[in-house]
């Protein structure tokens, strides 16, 4: 029969019973041979106590009681394999989590860094009340060309003038909302995400600017009668 010795940290051999006599053996260095459960201390093998003992009779060979041909792993190698095995686990999930965090990192900072303006806001703002102003002019000056510019010029002043009054754009960091306040009430007039300006509908545009430029004149008449 041939043993397998495990010394130094790792696993030597097969050696016959001639080269484990010729060796010289521990009675505390751990062997395994086919046939045994685990590996042993050569002092519990009483196939190799003849050779503790310096005597070089081979005793007889027990039979085998399976057919595993390779030796097990040995105990003290265990240890770092079951750490090992456990590592990844956690591994995995802290770094899922520093992941997660990092892509959430990084889109806020993006959203923060194309947030609109108020500046952005109130140019969207305009083109919109300035297409308004248009259809509007364009509705009630249908055959002269120079007179409806004038008016155009004159309507997108006038509203210029009184959305830039009444603007307040409020920052979230990640977007902006732009508010108009009218009849002591705010209304949502624009939305500011990524660089770009979403504003309302020209429905919307026709009322809030009709009561913008009523409290507009309104509040120029006061100024005058005071």
């Amino acid at each position: 029969m041939n043993y397998y010795l495990f010394a130094c940290g790792q696993t030597q051999g097969p050696f016959t019973i001639e080269q484990l006599a010729a060796r010289g053996l521990d009675p505390l260095t751990d062997v395994w041979a086919p046939g045994m459960p685990s590996w042993q201390p050569a002092s519990s093998v009483p196939a190799l106590r003849p050779l503790l003992n310096s005597e070089t009779a081979a005793p007889a060979t027990p039979p085998p009681l399976h057919t595993q041909q390779t030796p097990p792993p040995h105990p003290s190698t265990l240890a770092p394999q079951i750490a090992m095995a456990h590592a990844p686990v956690t591994t995995r999930r802290g770094g899922w989590i520093l992941g997660t965090v990092a892509i959430l990192a990084i889109i806020a900072g993006v959203l923060a860094w194309t947030n609109p303006t108020r500046a952005q806001h109130l140019n969207a703002i305009n083109e919109v009340t300035a297409e308004w102003v248009g259809d509007k002019v364009d509705q009630h000056n249908p055959g002269n060309f120079l007179l409806g510019e004038l008016f155009k010029l004159l309507g997108n002043t006038g509203t210029g003038f009184a959305i830039d009054h009444y603007l307040k754009v409020q920052s979230y960091g990640v977007c902006s909302i732009g508010r108009i306040e009218v009849g002591n009430k705010p209304h949502i007039v624009s939305v500011g995400v990524l660089g770009h300006v979403y504003t309302f509908d020209k429905q919307d545009i026709e009322r809030t600017v009709d009561q913008l430029m009523r409290e507009t004149i309104n509040g120029h008449d006061d100024d005058y009668d005071s």
